[in-house]
């Protein structure tokens, strides 16, 4: 339960706010966003693919890639059995394909990364971890050998997915590459403390148009990983990840710093800071970036917030979000279980 300095006075009118405020941020449309959605990493590889290899050699990567993402979505759905079967057929065209080794080496690297989430879902940590390495790997060779520079964003992404993977039985390890990533993006490291060759300036000015959309993906990993812990861990994860302040310098996300300033102000019991700051952040709404997720972990906070404080708010406010929950829109399932679990307790 969250801790509430008693000399503070809540204006009930200030707090009653806060529904109406989730009501307007709720019904804010959401922008799709072409970074956020994969679409122009999609196009720059598809440019490079064309430039570089035969029809017959794309439709081959093409086919391996959507039978990959098949498999996911398998997993994704919860169909296991069906997904590793996915997955292995793959693997056997893979190892009978009669391609270059420029072909394969893209081929695996998009199959590696499929297979590595359907071992995490099957709670293979290790081997899981296995695959994401060697996809990475995969990937610097096509940067520094055949000039995929462009794979340097999946390499990013496949550190994410390190984090993800991380947050199931390694949060603290979790925190710390997270820390390193928001560094790396905001050009306040050059490299990363994993595999391969890292380049913070390069990539800042090759793709600019993508760091605001990472440093959303980042950022909502270590939220949705605090959302699912108890408000003591909760606490001491988040004093670890420090480079949130560096965002504050970052012009077009000032929004992940006010997240992480409600962040703080929350789990640090400053209630007044928190109340200000939430009821700001609610009224701006979603977007098509990680900052959907923040935002309904923010309702989470301020549900937490109200059980703690002002009871029939509270019991207003988990009502509604109980009856809107299945209608939001781009919200996890990992973020619906944990608010119909939290409404159970209370």
């Amino acid at each position: 339960m969250v801790k509430v300095n008693q000399q503070t006075d809540f204006c009930i009118e200030e707090i009653s706010e806060l529904l109406l405020r989730y009501r307007m941020g709720k019904d804010r449309k959401i922008i799709p966003s072409s970074v956020a959605s994969g679409t122009l990493f999609d196009e720059y590889l598809q440019k490079k693919l064309q430039s570089r290899l035969s029809i017959p050699e794309q439709d081959f990567i093409k086919l391996i890639s959507n039978q990959s993402f098949r498999g996911l979505v398998f997993a994704r759905r919860g169909f296991l059995d069906e997904s590793v079967a996915y997955m292995n057929m793959t693997a056997r065209q893979l190892q009978e394909a009669s391609v270059n080794d420029e072909t394969l080496l893209l081929c695996r690297s998009f199959f590696e990364t499929a297979a590595a989430y359907v071992d995490c879902k099957c709670e293979r940590w290790d081997r899981s971890a296995k695959r994401l390495l060697l996809a990475l790997k995969i990937d610097n060779i096509l940067e520094q050998e055949c000039e995929y520079s462009v794979l340097h964003l999946h390499r990013i992404q496949l550190v994410h997915n390190f984090i993800r993977l991380y947050s199931r039985y390694r949060q603290e390890d979790a925190i710390n590459l997270a820390n390193a990533v928001v560094e790396y993006l905001t050009g306040n490291r050059q490299t990363l403390p994993i595999i391969g060759q890292w380049n913070s300036s390069k990539l800042v000015s090759q793709y600019p148009e993508f760091i605001h959309a990472w440093l959303c993906e980042i950022i909502g990993e270590v939220g949705l990983l605090l959302a699912g812990q108890k408000l003591k861990n909760a606490k001491t994860l988040f004093n670890q990840f420090q480079s949130w302040r560096l965002l504050v310098c970052e012009y077009e996300s000032e929004r992940l710093y006010q997240w992480c300033q409600i962040k703080h102000y929350f789990l640090d019991s400053n209630i007044d800071n928190f109340i200000d700051l939430s009821s700001q952040f609610l009224v701006e709404g979603r977007d098509a970036t990680s900052l959907t997720i923040l935002w309904y972990i923010t309702v989470l906070d301020i549900m937490r917030f109200l059980e703690a404080t002002h009871i029939e708010t509270f019991c207003l406010f988990r009502d509604e979000v109980l009856k809107d929950i299945e209608e939001w829109e781009h919200c996890p399932r990992q973020i619906k279980r944990i608010f119909k679990e939290y409404c159970k307790t209370v």
